[in-house]
């Protein structure tokens, strides 16, 4: 037997057997750790990974301990409660991850396809932020029969934007995962209450009209007096109706749309 005989020969003995297959798994394991932990690349865009630990992926880091650990909390009570995933990810741009001409709405689906292997998010939700394109997109699960896309449109334009413009993004975002936590659950969107500022601009707006309907009736100009009140009627109407729209029913409503998305 010639020396290259022997060495495949002791190779495929037992204990070389042994060696072989335990090279084999190990090879495979670091293959699905790098899958699953540092992501893949889908037609040149790279997708980042499942959260190997709670449900926060943040590339740009954005997100503090503290909205950190609530994400984790809420997302961890949903998928023990509902069996459906939640998690947020933030990266620094679509550029870097080759998905600046698809966009963050086509980008955003393509994460959660990547994902849907784990079965929890096909039927998952998913909150991406976009640091350097000023983008945010809420998408759900091709399975989910949760998605209603005015219902997210209140999520993102009453809880999330609001504080992105102002830079906080921890608070948007804990914000934003609380609204489709409720919205999975069939409750009520969390509130939004107005700013003090806006509650003293009606208050003050309404003082002003009034001043002036009064002062029309009384130089006997009733005409433009009922006029004025109706368009002040009207538009306190609106701006008390804007200010509360934080808050929609959600039971009974009907499927829409797979997501919405905000920029600021």
């Amino acid at each position: 037997m010639t020396p290259r005989a022997t060495r495949w020969s002791a190779a495929l003995c037992p204990g070389g057997l042994v060696l072989v297959v335990g090279i084999v798994g190990i090879v495979a394991i670091v293959g699905i750790v790098a899958i699953v932990g540092a992501g893949e690349t889908v037609a040149g865009r790279t997708i980042p990974g499942i959260p190997e630990r709670g449900h926060v992926v943040d590339e740009a880091g954005l997100i503090d301990d503290g909205a950190r650990a609530a994400i984790d909390r809420i997302g961890g009570r949903l998928l023990t409660d509902k069996n459906i995933g939640l998690a947020v990810v933030v990266i620094e741009s679509l550029r870097g991850k080759g998905a600046l001409e698809r966009g963050i709405d086509a980008y955003a689906d393509e994460v959660l396809d990547a994902w849907s292997t784990t079965g929890v998010w096909n039927h998952g939700i998913l909150l991406m932020v976009s640091r350097e394109d000023r983008q945010v997109r809420i998408v759900f699960g091709a399975d989910s029969d949760v998605a209603r896309d005015a219902s997210v449109r209140v999520i993102l334009e009453h809880l999330v934007l609001p504080h992105f413009r102002r830079g906080e993004f921890s608070e948007g975002i804990v914000l934003g995962v609380r609204g489709v936590d409720a919205l999975a659950r069939g409750r009520e969107i969390p509130r939004r209450d107005a700013p003090l500022w806006y509650t003293g601009l009606i208050a003050v707006s309404f003082l002003f009209v009034m001043g002036m309907i009064v002062s029309l009736f009384r130089s006997r100009r009733a005409g433009w007096g009922w006029s004025v009140l109706v368009f002040a009627g009207v538009a306190i109407r609106w701006l008390i109706h804007s200010a509360s729209t934080g808050i929609e029913r959600l039971r009974g409503a009907r499927p829409r749309a797979a997501g919405s998305t905000g920029w600021w």
